[in-house]
């Protein structure tokens, strides 16, 4: 899946009738799972794709309520989904493939099952940017609330466990990390402040921000293995959001600083080491930085990425991929074993002026903790040998690209590796 593959669509599903919220794909990849702001939640089988290119889903569920976040447990065919409403349901997924059953008589059908309920207090209104976690081998499921909440709950019992106030002067919490094995946990809130929490003793013993931009850090993932260098105790993070451009930033937690800025050629600044230099926000601050205002005009200007996804393929020799979306609908998977095998998978082209020319990667260690790597496009007439073997014939331009703005990424690994998006119309594609 090298730089000079063509990226072909698979799919168009659009059951959907409003925006995608989340999509989830099951631990054996044989489904995933999508829920949109209606409340519709649907089953979609994998290896039907190819087959039914316009699909149809196993299950369609309308749960009463807008979907805020959907996530799957991990090894375990089990998700949890968050309302409007204020619940949070866990359920069970019992899957049956239409392909495998055709033959029989009678049709088995995929189906859920409720196995455990919560409800958010009615001051905190209901829950979003769900993580199941395993600390200390008691299994547990975070959220946050627009009171700027993070909650945890025991799943066993679903008991409240923890529940810790952010700082609401950095703002409402959009995204949220987990560690899987540690006690602690990041919230990147919608005027840039990144939060490190410390689980076990309750407290936020960091808070972070670019000193020059203020925009939210909408979407975080986990990422591992970053550097071939780094080491086992060194943990990593990766989100879209805070500098109001179209980058990637990978977040050393421990030096609450950037390590890694991957610059599509989207990106309207010039980077510089200032450009992402971070102070700490403390009581102590001057006012200037807090006194943080988000209007109208903040928001149009934000030409931060939509959407990320991070896929190690069970491969724990290489460091992974990350999907990022762009505002413009385009797709670049970033390779993190070598980012020059970084490739497009969705080109809106003539949008940005990029016709017949090849987008190549390049890395610039700009110091020992900080590393640029850039997209830029170059003219197919001037491009110079090493180029052209690196990047075959190029990304070919997708005409059924996403048509609204990339609202959830995932990776698909059944029946081979393919990038699934879901878009604000309700729309989902999938590329091989």
């Amino acid at each position: 899946e090298g730089s000079n593959k063509s990226c072909v669509l698979v799919s168009r599903l659009i059951d959907h009738k409003a925006s995608i919220i989340d999509l989830i794909v099951a631990p054996d990849h044989e489904y995933f799972i999508s829920g949109d702001i209606l409340g519709v939640l649907k089953i979609w089988e994998s290896k039907r794709l190819e087959i039914d290119v316009t699909g149809e889903p196993c299950l369609s569920v309308n749960l009463g309520s807008p979907i805020k976040s959907i996530c799957m447990m991990k090894d375990r065919h089990c998700f949890a989904v968050s309302k409007e409403d204020g619940s949070v349901d866990i359920f069970r997924v019992d899957f049956v493939s239409t392909l495998e059953n055709f033959k029989l008589k009678v049709y088995p059908t995929t189906s859920i099952t409720l196995l455990k309920h919560y409800k958010v207090g009615s001051n905190d209104q209901y829950a979003s940017n769900l993580r199941f976690s395993l600390i200390r081998n008691k299994p547990y499921l975070f959220m946050v609330t627009p009171t700027s909440k993070i909650i945890g709950v025991d799943i066993r019992n679903m008991k409240e466990v923890y529940n810790l106030q952010n700082n609401i002067v950095h703002g409402s919490i959009q995204s949220l990390y987990v560690d899987e094995m540690q006690t602690w946990a990041v919230a990147g809130t919608n005027k840039g402040v990144i939060d490190l929490w410390d689980l076990e003793a309750g407290l936020c013993v960091k808070s972070t921000k670019f000193k020059h931009s203020s925009y939210g850090i909408t979407r975080m993932v986990e990422v591992s293995n970053v550097l071939s260098s780094s080491k086992n105790n060194e943990k990593f993070v990766c989100f879209v959001g805070g500098t109001g451009d179209s980058d990637v930033i990978i977040w050393d937690v421990e030096r609450a600083q950037p390590r890694i800025v991957l610059c599509s050629s989207s990106k309207k600044s010039f980077s510089t080491i200032e450009l992402y230099s971070v102070c700490e926000v403390n009581d102590e601050i001057e006012d200037s930085i807090l006194d943080l205002y988000i209007n109208k005009k903040h928001v149009e200007s934000d030409n931060g990425c939509t959407s990320v996804a991070y896929s190690s393929f069970d491969n724990s020799s290489k460091q992974g991929k990350i999907l990022a979306a762009q505002h413009n609908r385009k797709i670049i998977e970033w390779d993190l074993s070598n980012f020059e095998d970084s490739r497009v998978v969705v080109d809106v082209r003539g949008k940005d002026g990029h016709v017949g020319d090849y987008p190549v990667y390049s890395e610039t260690q700009v110091n020992s903790m900080l590393t640029f790597v850039h997209e830029r496009y170059i003219s197919a007439k001037n491009k110079d040998t090493t180029a052209s073997n690196r990047i075959g014939n190029g990304p070919k331009v997708v005409s059924k690209a996403p048509c609204e703005s990339i609202s959830s990424l995932t990776y698909l690994q059944v029946p081979y590796k393919m990038v699934v998006c879901g878009d604000q119309s309700g729309a989902i594609n999938i590329y091989r």
